[in-house]
């Protein structure tokens, strides 16, 4: 009897926050043309659009709105078959968000994901992985290592030479 009686005194706190917390509302517009995917928001489509803006962070500060430096942006629309979604995410060391890929796949223990010295090594080893099973590999880098994998990519990945096909990410 008495767990009943204090139930709603511990959730009255809880709830009474919810009821004020700021709630957001973006209109996604209909489209009749079908924004261009490439990768670069600038058609006439997404240029029409609204963007989303404000987030509260999740991570490293949960709660706070998001840093100047880090601010994201979200445009969506539709059409009778698809939704789409056009993300521009602001950071002042876009380098550093292959830092968090590596970690993430490197966590989930995925046997394929293989940390390179550098550069030069991570494009070696995808040749030798597209060699040894005929599957293209993706490799990613840093843009300021580009510069150490050139050798690998222009002496034996080249289709002048040996053609293997390699999918590079390379950050910015």
């Amino acid at each position: 009897m008495k767990i009943k009686f204090i139930l709603p005194f511990i959730l009255l706190p809880f709830l009474a926050v919810s009821q004020f917390a700021q709630k957001k509302v973006y209109d996604i517009k209909k489209t009749n043309i079908k924004p261009k995917i490439d990768g670069v928001i600038n058609d006439l489509v997404w240029k029409n659009l609204k963007s989303a803006n404000n987030f509260t962070q999740f991570k490293p500060n949960n709660g706070l709105l998001e840093r100047p430096t880090h601010k994201t942006e979200v445009k969506i629309c539709y059409d009778n078959q698809n939704i789409y979604f056009g993300l521009i995410a602001y950071d002042n060391a876009p380098d550093s968000i292959l830092k968090e890929l590596s970690y993430s796949l490197q966590s989930k223990n995925y046997k394929n994901h293989i940390l390179a010295t550098n550069e030069g090594s991570a494009v070696s080893l995808g040749i030798g992985k597209y060699l040894s099973t005929q599957k293209v590999p993706v490799v990613y880098m840093q843009n300021s290592g580009l510069s150490n994998a050139l050798n690998p990519l222009i002496s034996i990945a080249h289709e002048k030479v040996y053609s293997i096909p390699l999918i590079l990410i390379i950050g910015w």
